[in-house]
This record gives C-alpha cells, structure tokens and sequence, in this order.
C-alpha cells in the first residue's frame, strides 16, 4: 500500500476502518491547511502571532499582513525556552504557531503550554507529522493529511477554542473546487509512469495554485478520500519499518526523538546528497515524507 503523500500516485486502501481515527467526531475537513489559516487570519486581522523561525512560505504566506514574531529553534528542532519565554513576557500575543516536526513533540512542551494558558494564547498545533497521535494539546490542531495519504487534497481541523471558524461556503466555489480535485486525482492516477511527467506534473502545479484561492469548508470531498486511505495499520506498519532501519542503517546520523516512531529521522550535511539518496529509495520503493 503506498501510503505517503500526495507526491505519488493515487491508491485506495481496501482495508479501512475510518472510525478508527481517534479524533473522528471532532474533526473538519479542508482541502488544506492554507484554507484553515487564512480562515482563522480574516477573522483575527488585528491578533498578534508567534511564529517558528522554520516553516515553508505556504504557511508563512498566510501570516505576511499580521503582526507576527518569530521563535527561535535549535538545531534538533526543539523550541528556544528561554527566548520564547522573553518574547511573551516583553509582547502580548494571541496566538502561537506550534509544529510537531517529524511527529515529536517539543522538549518543553509541558511548561509552554501552561505558560501559553497562564497569558491567555491560543495555540495552534500543526500535528501533521503525527496524525495518528492520541496526544493533541492545541486550542486548535491541524494536520495536512494529503502529506501523510495518498490523497490529492485534505486537511483536518479540530477546534477546541472559542474562536469561531464555520461559515458558509458560496456554491460557486465547491463547483470549481470539484473541477480541480477531479484534475488532480487524474494526475495523480498517471504519476505511476515517469514517461508522461510533462502532463501530470503542469496539472498538478495548476490544481494546487488554484485551489489555494478557494474557502472551502466542511469538505466532503477530503472526508471521502481520508475515510478510503486512512488505515489504522499503518502506525504497526511505520514502528516496524523504523526497527529495521534502526539495526540495519549504521553510517548515517540519526535523530531518535519521535512520538509514534512515525519518522526515521536522517541528517545530511547538504541538499544534493539528501535529493540523491531520497531518489534512490524510491527506485527502491521506499518513500520519504514531504
């Protein structure tokens, strides 16, 4: 079962049981994360927010007309406690931007999310390197499942806050958005055939810039596709997986922080070599997360 990322092709999984998802009934589907932001941006124009000092410009993007700060990170991805705690001391802020990188959660955890309670910020928690988790702690949690299924869209909300996000969606938009998702699980069905990149590949640039210019909520569509791929299997599948690697692989450098052993963690010390070896794995049958 290829089951990571809507960088590869699409695959329906015949063995699902999508109740199984621990967070079923409190979840909302979008077609992605970017949707969720911009959302929760239009109606918090005037909140300040804290940003990690590490994240792709599609989640930055959302935040570039807000009053926002950044966090410092180390290394190993884990929070600046010290810094963080002076930032929130010396500014008052709504909002905190957290990402469980590769699916663990931070070092200090416990102590942010009290100090986060104690100044009244909402937390936002991108727990999408760790899906299957049963441990949430954010006020609002999101997750960008098409980076973790075979899917060509999705994202999850759940939202414990007060902070209202539902409105309706206008008809004109969920006819395009249909057109789009139709696209792209077309290109996606292709993409088994590295012969006929020069067509799945404009299509699937086409479908992913324009559907970030629609608000769609409540989306079935996404429902439906999680509900036909998400596989509670995958957890016992991934624990094995990282065993395996872990005895075998013996000349790379490894990061042993992970929540549900989602993520073998290996470190390069530049681009090229990790794209070559990233290669190589997929000749191998073995894909990397996006």
């Amino acid at each position: 079962m290829i089951e990571i990322g809507s960088d590869f092709y699409l695959n329906f999984s015949s063995d699902y049981k999508f109740k199984d998802f621990y967070y079923y009934n409190k979840s909302i589907f979008f077609p992605s994360i970017r949707c969720i932001l911009r959302r929760l941006v239009n109606k918090n124009k005037d909140s300040k927010y804290l940003l990690p000092n590490y994240l792709c410009d599609s989640i930055m993007n959302n935040f570039l007309n807000t009053d926002y700060s950044f966090f410092k990170l180390d290394n190993n991805l884990n929070i600046d406690y010290a810094y963080l705690i002076e930032l929130i001391n010396r500014n008052k802020y709504d909002f905190i931007y957290i990402i469980n990188y590769f699916g663990k959660h931070d070092k200090n955890l416990n102590e942010i999310v009290k100090l986060c309670n104690e100044k009244k910020i909402t937390i936002i928690e991108d727990f999408t390197h760790n899906l299957f988790s049963e441990n949430l702690y954010g006020n609002i949690c999101i997750c960008s499942f098409r980076k973790i299924l075979s899917v060509p869209f999705g994202a999850i909300m759940i939202n414990n806050s007060n902070i209202g996000l539902d409105n309706n969606t206008p008809l004109f938009n969920y006819i395009h958005y249909f057109w789009f998702y139709f696209i792209k699980t077309f290109a996606m069905t292709l993409k088994k055939s590295k012969y006929i990149k020069f067509i799945w590949r404009p299509l699937l640039i086409y479908t992913n810039k324009n559907t970030d210019l629609l608000d769609i909520h409540n989306d079935l569509l996404s429902k439906f596709f999680f509900k036909h791929t998400y596989n509670p299997k995958i957890v016992n599948i991934r624990k094995n997986n990282y065993r395996y690697l872990h005895e075998n692989l013996t000349n790379y450098t490894y990061i042993n922080e992970n929540d549900l052993y989602f993520f073998y963690i290996l470190k390069f010390n530049d681009k090229k070599t990790r794209d070559s070896i990233k290669k190589k794995l997929i000749k191998g049958n073995i894909y990397c997360c996006i």
